[in-house]
């Protein structure tokens, strides 16, 4: 958003309606910029930069729930586009992709939308081609949409690179085409582009069955470690500093105790801790008598702080209660029936294998199916989990095609 003062043009910060995400990752969008409220990874963002200043790939890999998405979305991508990779200047232009489905197809449409000058779909099916055909396919797109000459550099941010091994890949030759381009890029990279890659430790080993993908993975690694504790206590309490808001130090003490790797490390600490900070602070938002108007930086602040208690936080369960009674309110509010569809839409999307969960994104004509239900079935009870003040469930359009697919958060 710009502002004039004084003849000058300033940019005006796109605060977050809330100062803490839930469930789903931390996100930079048109009118919300999220980086503003993203803490405690300095130092992995740092190294993740230095890394890029020598080699044009990067694995990030790290285990489920510790952030690696959150961190290249707005820890990562934001400093490149603030100049800080100073050789690659700051006019980048970034295409995100997770690989779904089609894992190349997907890729051609990120890519696509990168370009102004033709339709997306037609765009993509050119692109779709070359990648295809060649696996040389990300140089010789990439000579397309950043040539050497340019000043132009471009990352591609494949996000969740698990979801190649997983069963919703439509062709696994798309699968094995996509570990191809990714290795042939490794091996001779374009000057003007960069490929990040997100991926969670336990699927290091399915990497090993592919020896040259092995290899580009050994060379580029960076193991994103779990948040020490000083770093899981200003995730607690630096956000809602803005907002006028405060969070007790007895409750961020024991969320810091609740979350801690010292007590051993579980998937689920980190999204949960998010979800019961964003949980809190709607609750308190509304004891202040403040839902109609929440507050915000940029708008007066209310005649006194918020305050997240330690007090509500216990009452509630801690970060499994807390997770709890929301989905119970949640599930409160639909018939039996739709109880039972979203039943299996969660199973459907949450697959277990080998004593672990995978997400296994999923379209919403597929889930309908399975379900046995209707489109406005399925919209009414997808919608009440993936409202904006709940996040359990992500849905994002399918590429190249009509309809939308439906994740976990």
């Amino acid at each position: 958003m710009l502002q004039s003062l004084d003849d000058q043009i300033v940019f005006a910060p796109r605060w977050p309606a809330s100062p803490f995400p839930g469930l789903r990752p931390f996100r930079v969008t048109a009118t919300e910029d999220e980086s503003l409220i993203f803490y405690g990874r300095n130092r992995a963002k740092d190294e993740i930069l230095a890394r890029l200043n020598s080699s044009h790939l990067v694995f990030v890999v790290g285990p489920s729930g510790c952030g690696k998405s959150s961190l290249l979305k707005v820890g990562v991508i934001p400093a490149l586009e603030a100049g800080l990779l100073t050789h690659a200047g700051a006019n980048w232009r970034v295409a995100e992709m997770r690989p779904g489905d089609r894992p190349v197809r997907n890729l051609a449409y990120a890519l696509a939308e990168l370009r102004t000058d033709a339709g997306a779909n037609d765009v993509s099916d050119q692109i779709y081609d070359v990648l295809c055909s060649d696996e040389n396919g990300l140089w010789l797109v990439a000579e397309t949409l950043a040539p050497r000459a340019a000043p132009n550099p471009l990352l591609i941010l494949i996000d969740q690179f698990e979801e190649v091994f997983g069963s919703q890949v439509a062709a696994q030759s798309e699968s094995k085409s996509l570990l191809e381009l990714i290795v042939a890029f490794w091996t001779k990279a374009h000057p003007n582009l960069f490929l990040v890659v997100t991926m969670r430790t336990d699927f290091l080993e399915q990497c090993a069955n592919f020896p040259k993908l092995a290899d580009a993975i050994n060379a580029t690694l960076f193991m994103t470690p779990v948040l020490r504790d000083s770093e899981i206590k200003s995730v607690i309490s630096m956000p809602p500093e803005p907002y006028h808001g405060v969070v007790e130090e007895k409750l961020a003490e024991a969320m810091v105790k609740d979350t801690s790797s010292e007590i051993g490390y579980s998937p689920d600490h980190l999204p949960l801790m998010q979800h019961a900070l964003s949980w809190l602070w709607n609750n308190a938002v509304s004891a202040a008598g403040l839902s109609k108007s929440p507050p915000r930086p940029d708008s007066t602040a209310p005649s006194q702080a918020v305050m997240l208690t330690h007090d509500r936080y216990v009452t509630h369960g801690g970060l499994k209660g807390i997770l709890n009674k929301h989905a119970d309110e949640l599930l409160a509010g639909l018939s039996d029936r739709e109880q039972r569809i979203a039943q299996v839409v969660f199973t459907r999307l949450s697959e277990r294998d080998e004593n672990r969960y995978r997400r296994s994104p999923t379209s919403a004509s597929a889930l309908a199916t399975l379900a046995d239900c209707g489109a406005a079935e399925l919209e009414r009870v997808v919608s009440v989990f993936s409202d904006p003040s709940v996040s359990f469930l992500d849905r994002r359009p399918l590429a190249n095609e009509a309809g939308e697919l439906i994740d976990v958060s």
